[in-house]
């Protein structure tokens, strides 16, 4: 076992994995990093398409692991994780379910102050601390408001 990449006594670091192979016609990709291993779905038959998409992937998990930078993660990553840890009640999942966003937006959400605008000032709080709690479970920091709930632009304006 002396030498063997990845054996109990081995000296030899890992090599990472990096491939791209098919099942049917679906292409899928097989990536190896410092936090794991990443195997999914390309979603398309065309090689072409599939090295793209494996090229960009090997990218991200590349930046990842040398630049430090965050992972991206998705609106609907991010709802999925809020309703595990916080179980909420039908009022809060009808309310985000209503302001639709995309489930594969990347946050954090800066479209979420256009919608904040043109709500009523007690819906636009409770919208906005909805998405406020989800970003941070997900460790983003949260969309900034570019005016105060409750007045309109004018008395915004006046105050500046």
């Amino acid at each position: 076992m002396l030498g063997i990449p990845g054996g109990r006594f081995a000296r030899v670091p890992i090599i990472p994995i990096a491939m791209l192979y098919r099942v049917g016609k679906t292409g899928y990709i097989d990536l190896g990093s410092a936090r794991g291993r990443l195997r999914r779905s390309t979603g398309t038959s065309d090689k072409r398409q599939a090295q793209a998409y494996h090229d960009r992937v090997r990218n991200e998990l590349w930046r990842q692991d040398k630049l430090g930078e965050a992972p991206r993660v998705t609106w609907g990553e991010a709802v999925a994780k809020w309703v595990e840890e916080r179980n909420p009640g039908l009022p809060d999942r009808y309310r985000i379910r209503s302001c639709g966003v995309d489930s594969n937006s990347v946050l954090p959400l800066s479209s979420i102050t256009d919608l904040l605008a043109q709500l009523p000032p007690s819906t636009a709080n409770r919208l906005y601390s909805i998405v406020a709690v989800i970003h941070r479970l997900v460790g983003i920091q949260r969309p900034p408001v570019h005016r105060t709930p409750g007045r309109s632009f004018s008395q915004d304006q006046a105050y500046q």
